[in-house]
Order: structure tokens, then sequence, then C-alpha cells
């Protein structure tokens, strides 16, 4: 299990990465999650990504910052199903129209959310 966690630290680490060095990427994995019906995906990703994590929390040296971000994660997965797909293509919009700045800062939150996985696991 807590090699799950360290894949998920090691994405987000990586994902992150890229969107600190190159912000416009960030909108286009935005662009990407908006076709179809491919936000439902980003949903039950986030919430397996989020069941992996309160799993693996009790192994975790950090367990309380795990069980949070487990618990996070699961009810943004599942707010996605509950939210019309509109509102959340509105969002995606608003975030779309901040400058690069933002993105970068945005990427720096996540990096360091994904370092404190990595280290916790």
């Amino acid at each position: 299990m807590l090699i799950l966690v360290r894949a998920l630290g090691v994405v987000i680490v990586g994902m992150a990465s890229a969107i600190l060095f190159n912000p416009k990427l960030l909108k286009t994995v935005m662009n990407f999650w908006r076709q179809d019906k491919r936000i439902y995906l980003a949903g039950a990703i986030r919430i397996v990504f989020g069941t992996v994590l309160l799993m693996a929390a009790p192994l975790c040296r950090l367990s309380i910052f795990i069980y949070t971000l487990g618990g996070l994660m699961m009810i943004a997965g599942l707010s996605i199903f509950m939210i019309s797909p509109e509102w959340i293509y509105k969002m995606l919009d608003w975030w779309q129209t901040k400058p690069p700045l933002v993105a970068r800062l945005m990427g720096l939150v996540a990096l360091s959310i994904g370092a404190l996985i990595l280290y916790s696991a």
C-alpha cells in the first residue's frame, strides 16, 4: 500500500514540477479534462486515490496529514458527481483566466503536498 502512496507522491511532484516550469501546461491539462465526460473520470480517480490514502494512512509517518488529504480527495471526487458539469466548466474557465504566476503558485503548493506525501510514505 505504501508503494501506491509513493507512486501518487511521485506523480504529484512530477506534474507540479512541470506546471511550475511551464504554467501553460495547466491550461492544457484543464482542457483535457473538459472533453466529453472526462470530468467524471477525474472524479473517479480522486475517489480511488482518496481511498488508497485513507487505507495507507496508519502505515505512514504523517498519518494525520494522509488521513486529511485522503478525506479531502474523497470529498472532491464525490462532489464532481454531485455538481453540474456546467458549473465545473465555469470554474475551469475562471482558473484559465488567471495569470501564469497563479499557475506557478498552484504548482508550488502541489509540489509541497507531493513532497509531504513522499516524506510520509
